[in-house]
């Protein structure tokens, strides 16, 4: 083997490594959302009194490297013991989206919920939250995340009710 061949099969081989990367690197830098959720009081600005109301406040993080468009906010629920045969899926209806997301930005929608909604979203066996994108991707809360907040929506209810 001359010294020319060498260099051509060194310089096929790199070829291939470096079109193997860039591959890899576009197909890593699809858009990503996570997904948080917790029940909030309000505070009016420039005044410190507290509303008595609460709500649902749902945020959408763009943790990807592009931008990304969310075109909506839903819940994954099960109203059986084997989930296939009973899935169901709420889609809320959410007061500023479909939205716009740039690398790192935010955004969060805010739902006045009662007591009794509360009460709904436990008894309606909701296994998760989601929001889905422009190509009809869902990105879904992440299971520890959303055993602490159905945690503290189950806290809460409890303490409504004793507060009865």
């Amino acid at each position: 083997m001359s010294v020319g061949e060498c260099t051509a099969i060194t310089g096929v081989a790199l070829g291939g490594i470096s079109l193997g990367w860039n591959i890899l690197n576009e197909i890593r830098k699809t858009p990503k959302a996570k997904v948080y959720a917790m029940i909030a009081n309000l505070i009016q600005p420039g005044s410190h009194l507290k509303d008595d109301n609460d709500y649902l406040n749902v945020t959408i993080a763009n943790v990807g490297t592009r931008s990304i468009r969310i075109n909506g906010l839903g819940f994954t629920g099960y109203k059986w013991w084997w989930h296939p045969f009973k899935k169901k899926n709420f889609i809320v209806l959410p007061k500023r989206l479909p939205i716009y997301l740039k690398d790192g930005e935010e955004h969060t929608e805010t739902f006045l919920y009662t007591k009794e909604d509360f009460n709904k979203l436990l008894q309606n066996d909701i296994q998760n939250i989601y929001t889905y994108d422009s190509l009809d991707r869902k990105h879904y809360m992440t299971w520890l995340k959303f055993l602490q907040f159905r945690q503290s929506v189950r806290k809460h209810v409890l303490d409504s009710a004793k507060a009865k």
